[in-house]
């Protein structure tokens, strides 16, 4: 009979779902794995990778990179700051060279998001240093790291 074929049919589309369920609970997602589209990947890899780079050479040069984003000398007192921001950038690096080997969808959405609050957190900073040094005239350069 159809109606029989058909019950029979619904058991196993019902099994089916349910083992998917589990799978979910679980935590298994092989099955429902899809590629990730290419240039995901591509931006992951070149991300990672330049983050860890300007992390790199923040720790080690820290002289060098500010003469090479303000182009002056170097000021020995505002080493600390940029290697301590070095560290914050290998430190994302890292967490983005990790996030290239997986295909866990949660890991990519929060390595995305770290990369994109970082870069808010850099546009602010210099939205601010450059609107509130505009009316300020440094006369007596107690500060050289401004």
């Amino acid at each position: 009979r159809a109606e029989g074929a058909e019950g029979t049919g619904g058991l196993g589309g019902s099994d089916e779902r349910r083992d998917g369920r589990i799978s979910q609970v679980l935590g298994n997602e092989l099955k429902f794995t899809l590629y990730e589209p290419f240039g995901l990947r591509c931006w992951q890899l070149v991300s990672a990778v330049l983050f860890t780079l300007t992390g790199i050479l923040a720790l080690t040069f820290p002289g060098t990179l500010r003469g090479w984003l303000y182009q002056e000398e170097s000021v020995q007192s505002c080493q600390t700051p940029l290697r301590l921001y070095g560290g914050a950038l290998l430190s994302i690096g890292l967490i983005l060279i990790n996030s290239f080997y997986t295909s866990e969808k949660v890991i990519i959405r929060w390595s995305l998001q770290v990369e994109a609050f970082s870069a808010t957190v850099q546009c602010v900073g210099v939205y601010l240093r450059s609107h509130l040094s505009v009316g300020r005239i440094n006369t007596n350069n107690n500060n050289p790291c401004t």
